[in-house]
């Protein structure tokens, strides 16, 4: 970001700086292995994106190298991101009230919700919200 003369700051201010709060560094389930929510998050935006299975452990590298493939300028990404994650934030904390399940208590939230959803013959889950979800592209 600082070859393209962005200010880092800023970007980290506007775009990063939440996930190094509790709700995003709480750990979750996933089987058996426990995760950052961030890296949660990080895993559905990434399927969302490319279509592809994502393993939870390799989440950061293949991170990595989407954003060096995607050819969109760091600001950009982050703010898809940011945005990706408002929604993914609103997801849990509706899923919680409705499940009465506590956000921090280290579940989800979204195993109930999901199971329902599929009880009720409806398609959901988090990758295909965040990919369904408009999120605009910054210039």
């Amino acid at each position: 970001m600082l070859e393209t003369g962005t200010n880092v700051e800023d970007a980290y201010q506007r775009n990063w700086k939440e996930f190094e709060a509790g709700f995003w560094e709480a750990e979750i389930s996933v089987g058996r292995i426990r995760y950052p929510r961030s890296a949660i998050l990080l895993n559905h935006w990434l399927i969302a994106r490319t279509g592809e299975e994502v393993v939870a452990r390799q989440v950061f590298n293949l991170f990595k190298g989407f954003a060096d493939d995607a050819g969109l300028p760091m600001p950009n990404l982050l703010q898809q991101v940011h945005e990706a994650a408002g929604v993914y934030r609103r997801f849990i904390t509706v899923a919680s009230t409705h499940t009465g399940l506590s956000i921090g208590s280290g579940y989800s939230a979204i195993g109930p919700v999901y199971s329902k959803a599929k009880s009720l013959s409806h398609s959901c889950s988090v990758s295909s919200i965040l990919r369904d979800h408009p999120f605009r592209t910054p210039s």
